[in-house]
């Protein structure tokens, strides 16, 4: 009679201890996406020292092709913005 009780018991506590042993795996994981997500924050690659360039309608410029003389910027950084007007192009290294 003891061992009927003991059973469900034991399985209980077994299904308790996976349950528990799943939620703490998908928690790391979930952990580890937010990292990798933090790290992918606009803000965060300004903190490193990038600039976003965007044009007049404030779409981002991608290409240093995509720019033309005397074409108004803004360029913005973790701590602030600039207007900018461009001069010219300036040959990239290797041309």
């Amino acid at each position: 009679l003891d061992v009927q009780r003991l059973a469900p018991r034991s399985l209980r506590e077994r299904l308790v201890r996976s349950a528990s042993a799943a939620l703490h795996a998908r928690a790391a994981h979930l952990a580890a996406l937010g990292g990798r997500l933090a790290a992918l924050d606009p803000t965060q690659v300004l903190a490193r020292g990038y600039a976003f360039v965007l044009d007049a309608q404030a779409r981002p410029v991608t290409s240093a092709r995509a720019v033309r003389s005397g074409q108004a910027l803004t360029l913005q950084w973790q701590d602030g913005a600039v207007r900018a007007r461009v001069e010219g192009a300036v040959d990239a290294p290797g041309d």
